[in-house]
């Protein structure tokens, strides 16, 4: 029964196979029907022994197989097509392979690749050939070599084609995939052999009846013996098409796979690039060459690899010249075109072209075919297939690669391919699918190779849809500098993700925005990608969501950028009564209308794209920070205008990031990449300061809407980014607000004394003896002489926290003395009648007393030397903190200890030690705790009392290992960690004053003018006003308009808002352009200080040689390498062409017997044999 007959070989694996193999795509093998007797092996041996033409014994032979009376075994008259018996999956490897007819149509098994094996589909298809026998090469061109060729194939989703045997150049390719395997498991690499069924070693195991018991095929390969000509398949390939032309042995299996590949890079209607490289090799390489390259396959020579490689190079690099001197020569030969080698005359003008190397050549071919038993006419067919290669038409599909080029391997197959795509379009007279070539240069991250072939600095012939789908694709794959490179070309990003509404705002393109977000695969595997972590594993699928994440990311104060905010009466209300709280100050807050809420000021349209264009700057800067493409952000904020406060927010969120990394490695990774960013803003801010100090003030303490109503400061101290606090635009920032309307920095005596007789006289004499400001066009004042421009308020929320825990501590510090006040005055008035229940109240009015006492030192922490001073005293007091839950456990220890031994009780005062809490404290804690300070006399008498006690000898032992341990090993560990405390705060003494200034200026300049508890007035007083403000039927408009109080400075329109942006912008290009170029340069060397402009030029000349001196402009260098190197290369086709015009004399010369000594031998500076691998 044929059905029968048809499920034995039906594989038991992952598919099946059988209908498409049988009925559609009628995939045969081929086998041998007729016995021809090979005569030259019937002189010797059995005659069961003797072979036929197709190399298989009778016995081998199939039971209907007959004998022929030919003379001569001929494939296409003794071989027909049979029923296929082999194809599945090889159970060792999991590979797929069938056995074929070798005259199977390419395009029937282009279609099993893809529909059947549904194998992804390529953007490159790579052809490995070679030495297929065991060869060496250069460690390190073999290094180059695998990475190329990985990262090229990795790149672009690539096939990789070779012969498919575990030998020679395939061997190595095999290696590096296994190694790839192992290092990322996740990643596969398709790879393909296109071999000979007859030269498969374990053949006959690929055709038992059960392939799918790995064991039989285990055995099967074991069994099988080392036979001349078939070779074990290479185990990580994933494809095998095994072609079958009847013979057994041999591995020639003609143009079939340039055949193949191309069939297949055309399948899809999609014209896939194909590629061969050449990696050393025999005469088979050069015939496969010239098959390729007479197809329109380019070809890559690994130069150095060895013999055809070698040879091939050598002589392009040496005609070069004679190449390009013209494009017709005296016979009228035209160059530019093809010159075929099939017509005799053609062959004559290849040889005439190349007259003068033939000999050479010759010498050349004959030198890669030792090993090989090569005919006179196989030499000719090879000398013409060498002609072939060197013509002017021919040799531009050629690319050489060494370790002497500028680029890598996966760069030169993509610049190849790019010549090779644009010479067959000017061939075949079409324009370049400009579109396709940059997926791949994408795909391949090639922008260099991109902007010379392909971009040009112009793509306005591609449609709006083209440029949506190659940005977003640049996105996703993380290209930054082709991103870079599109916004440079002007394309409209305001349309891709913003659409237009007439006399409506721009409304976001969530879709699109979502799409990036989703995006996500191949990052979530990264240890680093922390978004998913951050958000409970849940995707990202609304505004609402990626609200929220900002928020916990950033932090509460920030408000809502992609969803409307809440701006209710009551949430107001909570928000001014402090009832909810914000980390730093809340934009929430403003309980009048900004400008930005205006409907009378309409921006022009241009001016919208503008802002519009911010707004897309803004959205990728968070997705690229949110997913942590750092480079891709950092190219992003270079063509934002508001930089300074974009990295501060990256700065801010990778900081969050590392309480969701799990490993130490990861947040050192992430704190490093903070810390770039707060160098970024830093650099920035400076180069700001540097132009105009005054706006550079303002831009620190400006609302910035983009980002939610946040200021660079406000995200700054959030972020713990001291050293952007310590610069010197936040001191000098820090001190006008804190002065005030008042001149800063009164230091004389006379001026000190005028300040206290003001502050004694409650500001009477105030007007008299202090200096004000004056209202002066270049001094960076925040009030009268700009009213009305802007307005300089405080926020009534609370202090900057990062957790819940801090903030809720730092908040009892802050209340603490008010509720011990409130406390002991409500017992002083209710719990008083005897003296013994008012000294509770006297009690907590006490400990309230030294605690306001303390806290008065605070005030210090303003002035610059007192400053550090307390920062070493807040910092102490932690470590303190620990010291004494050490000391306590010491402390019990041994008081318990002590007293379960020994009685040191007093009797005659009646003072037993019983269990509670004052016999607990005055019997155990206080003795113990004043041993520390050395007062031991007290314990001693009670132990002398009975010395011949065993237990008081025990407690004698016990004290004295106790005062071992608490007074000296304790203390002096106490004294190390204040000294660590002490030195960590003294190296950076002003850095961490400045910080913790900010602190301290927020506090008081957040304090309304009443004290606590004449406070509640304020509040009343501001409360009626709220109320006021929000009674119905009254005319609000002749009421004063006035803001609550935020840490910000509020620009009273757009034009204001507008000249802060543009002057951080221009401000910051210079260093933002430096960042990207990869040539980062501090602020000082690129905008100098008005006190630098001040130096003289000879001294400035000689700091800015010494401040660019570490920045060497890399891509310079390499041009100028690049430049030596072609103008070696053309002094040596110089000299190679003198070599040939002595040689040329001096064979005269010896025609005529000039001379009775030999002629000199004149050797190439550049041979085959001279070409010796680099001890590098």
């Amino acid at each position: 029964n044929y059905f029968l007959f048809l499920n034995q070989f039906e594989p038991q694996a992952d598919g099946d196979w059988t209908k498409a193999i049988h009925h559609e795509l009628n995939i045969k093998r081929r086998t041998c029907t007729t016995f021809i007797p090979n005569l030259s092996a019937t002189s010797e041996g059995n005659a069961n022994d003797i072979p036929c033409g197709c190399k298989r014994l009778r016995r081998e032979h199939s039971w209907d197989a007959t004998v022929g009376n030919d003379s001569k075994w001929d494939r296409k008259k003794h071989t027909k097509s049979a029923y296929n018996n082999a194809y599945g999956y090889i159970p060792s490897t999991h590979a797929h392979y069938i056995r074929c007819d070798i005259e199977t149509q390419p395009k029937i098994l282009a279609s099993l690749i893809y529909d059947v094996w549904e194998t992804k589909e390529p953007k490159l298809i790579m052809c490995i050939i070679g030495g297929a026998k065991y060869f060496k090469l250069n460690e390190r061109l073999e290094r180059e070599f695998i990475k190329g060729i990985i990262q090229a194939a990795l790149r672009a989703d690539g096939w990789i084609v070779t012969t498919g045997f575990k030998t020679g150049v395939v061997q190595l390719v095999g290696e590096a995939i296994h190694d790839h395997k192992v290092t990322n498991p996740r990643s596969s690499i398709v790879a393909i052999g296109c071999s000979k069924w007859g030269a498969a070693k374990h053949r006959e195991s690929l055709i038992l009846k059960n392939i799918s018991k790995k064991s039989n095929l285990d055995v099967a390969m074991r069994k099988a013996k080392n036979t001349k000509g078939e070779q074990e398949l290479e185990p990580n390939h994933t494809h095998f098409l095994l072609l079958d032309d009847g013979t057994y042995y041999g591995y020639d299996i003609g143009d079939y796979r340039t055949r193949f590949v191309i069939e297949a890079s055309c399948y899809k209607n999609e014209d896939v690039p194909v590629v061969t490289v050449v990696v050393e090799g025999g005469p088979d390489t050069l015939i496969t060459i010239y098959k390729d390259l007479s197809n329109g396959i380019p070809v890559i020579l690994i130069d150095g690899s060895g013999r055809v490689p070698n040879l091939l190079a050598n002589f392009l690099t040496r005609t070069e010249s004679m190449i390009n001197r013209s494009v017709k020569d005296d016979s009228g030969t035209n160059w530019k075109q093809v010159i075929d080698i099939k017509e005799p005359d053609h062959v004559e003008k290849l040889k005439t072209k190349f007259h003068s190397y033939e000999d050479e050549i010759y010498d050349g071919l004959k030198e890669i075919s030792k090993g090989s038993k090569t005919s006179k006419e196989e030499m000719d067919r090879l000398f013409k297939y060498f002609l072939y290669c060197l013509q002017p038409a021919v040799r531009s599909k050629i690319r050489i690669y060494s370790l002497d080029s500028d680029q890598p391997l996966d760069d030169t197959i993509f610049e190849a391919i790019i010549e090779a795509k644009q010479e067959k379009s000017l061939e075949k007279n079409t324009a370049v699918d400009r579109e396709q070539l940059l997926n791949l240069a994408l795909a391949w991250n090639a922008i260099e190779v991109a902007k010379d072939h392909i971009i040009k600095d112009d793509l306005n012939d591609l449609s709006s849809a083209v440029k949506e789908k190659l940005f977003l694709e640049a996105l996703m794959l993380d290209r930054p500098h082709f991103v870079n490179t599109f916004i440079k070309l002007n394309f409209d990003l305001a349309q891709i993700f913003y659409q237009k509404k007439i006399n409506q705002p721009w409304e976001l393109k969530w879709h699109q925005l979502e799409k990036l977000y989703k995006y996500d695969d191949k990052k979530n595997r990264e240890r680093l990608y922390l978004l998913s972590k951050c958000y409970d594993n849940k995707p990202i699928t609304s505004r609402e969501d990626l609200d929220i994440i900002l928020k916990d990311l950033i932090g509460d104060y920030v408000k809502s950028i992609y969803t409307a905010a809440s701006s209710s009466l009551w949430e107001r209300f909570r928000i001014y009564c402090r009832l909810s709280t914000a980390r730093v100050s809340d934009s929430r807050t403003t309980l009048c209308r900004d400008y930005i809420d205006d409907d009378s000021e309409v921006p022009d349209p241009e001016e919208a794209q503008k802002e519009v264009r911010e707004y897309v700057y803004r959205d990728l800067f968070f997705w690229s920070i949110l997913t942590n493409r750092i480079e891709m952000s950092k190219v992003i904020i270079s063509h934002m205008q508001t930089r300074i406060c974009a990295a501060l927010i990256a700065s801010k969120v990778l900081k969050s990031f590392k309480d969701f990394a799990t490993d130490n490695e990861s947040k050192e990774v992430l704190h490093s990449q903070a810390e770039q960013f707060e160098q970024y803003a830093i650099e920035s801010l400076k180069c700001c300061y540097n132009y105009d100090e005054e706006k550079a003030c303002e831009i620190a303490i400006r609302r910035i809407y983009l980002f939610g109503g946040v200021s660079c400061l406000q995200v700054a101290v959030d972020a713990d980014d001291k050293d952007f606090v310590g610069q010197p635009c936040c001191d000098q920032l820090l001190n006008n607000i804190w002065f005030d309307k008042m001149k800063p920095f009164q230091f004389t005596l006379r001026e000190r004394g005028q300040v206290l007789l003001s502050i004694f006289t409650f500001g009477l004499l105030a007007p008299v003896l202090i200096k004000f400001r004056e209202n002066k066009s270049d001094s960076a004042n925040f009030d009268n002489d700009r009213k009305k421009n802007y307005e300089m308020t405080v926020n009534e929320t609370e202090q900057d926290e990062k957790s819940l825990l801090r903030k809720t501590t730092r908040s009892l510090i802050r209340i603490g003395p008010y509720i011990l006040f409130y406390i002991g005055l409500i017992l002083r008035f209710t719990y008083a009648s005897t003296d013994g229940e008012l000294s509770a109240a006297k009690i907590i009015f006490a400990y309230d007393l030294e605690i306001w006492y303390i806290r008065s030192l605070s005030f210090l922490g303003v002035a610059r030397k007192m400053g550090p001073k307390i920062v070493m005293i807040q910092k102490m007091l932690i470590d303190l903190f620990f010291f004494i839950y050490i000391i306590l456990i010491a402390m019990i220890g041994y008081g318990v200890a002590s007293r379960s031994m020994y009685s040191f009780d007093d009797p005659t005062q009646n003072d037993y030690l019983t269990f509670d809490g004052r016999s607990i404290f005055r019997h155990i804690l206080y003795p113990t705790y004043y041993l520390m300070y050395g007062s031991t006399d007290s314990e001693k008498a009670a132990l002398d009392q009975n010395p011949d006690y065993s237990t008081s000898i025990a407690t004698q032992v016990l004290l004295a290992f106790h005062m071992l341990f608490v007074n000296v090993l304790l203390i002096n560990l106490l004294i190390a960690m204040f000294s660590y405390t002490f030195n960590a705060v003294q190296t950076q003494t002003d850095l961490v004053w400045r910080y913790d200034r900010y602190g301290l200026v927020r506090e008081y300049f957040d304090r309304p003018p009443f004290f606590p508890p004449f406070i509640i007035i304020t509040h009343i007083v501001e409360f009626a006003k709220l109320i006021s403000r929000h009674v119905p039927n009254v005319d609000h408009s002749k009421m004063r308009r006035r803001r609550t109080k935020i840490f910000k400075m509020i620009a009273a329109n757009r034009e204001i808002d507008k000249e802060w942006s543009e002057f951080e912008s221009y401000a910051t290009n210079l260093y933002a352009r430096t960042i990207v170029s990869g040539q980062p340069s501090s602020a000082a060397a690129l905008v100098p200080s008005a006190a630098r402009q001040e130096i003289p030029q000879t001294m400035l000349d000689t700091m800015n040689t010494s401040l660019a001196s570490p920045n060497v402009d890399i891509k310079a260098i390499t041009d100028e390498i690049a430049s030596i190197k072609r103008s070696v290369g053309d002094l040596r086709t110089y000299a190679e062409e003198m070599n040939r015009c002595m040689q040329w004399m001096m064979d005269a010369m010896e025609r005529v017997k000039m001379s009775k000594e030999p002629k000199p031998k004149l050797r190439s500076s550049r041979t085959t044999t001279d070409l010796k691998p680099s001890d590098e």
